[in-house]
């Protein structure tokens, strides 16, 4: 599960959140400005809930915890922030959906 939302992390706010504001034409810039772009916008719930879940994968992934109790608490953070993650990446996905459908039903070939 962690793996899967350690996937899940990067692919949303590196990628597929600067993917769908310049696809709509936004402004696109660092993480951090994407993601309150996006709260904004009501896209995700929280920008500010977004960047812990950021600053704690990159702790999980990139630092040597030698204290096992450190890295428990860690993976059960970020085990719950999983729901956070999956809500965004729907929402994202949803938003696509509906301007994708509304493009072909204005434009039909």
């Amino acid at each position: 599960m962690t793996t899967h939302g350690s996937l899940r992390q990067p692919a949303v706010g590196d990628k597929l959140l600067p993917g769908v504001l310049a696809w709509l034409a936004e402004p696109v810039g660092p993480a951090i400005d994407n993601l309150a772009r996006a709260e904004r916008l009501g896209w995700i719930i929280s920008a500010a809930e977004r960047l812990e879940c950021r600053q704690l994968r990159n702790f999980m992934i990139h630092e040597y915890v030698r204290d096992m109790a450190i890295l428990a608490a860690a993976v059960r953070k970020w085990h719950a922030a999983v729901p956070l993650l999956e809500s965004s990446a729907r929402a994202l996905a949803g938003l696509i959906h509906a301007v994708d459908s509304g493009a072909a039903a204005s434009n039909p070939a």
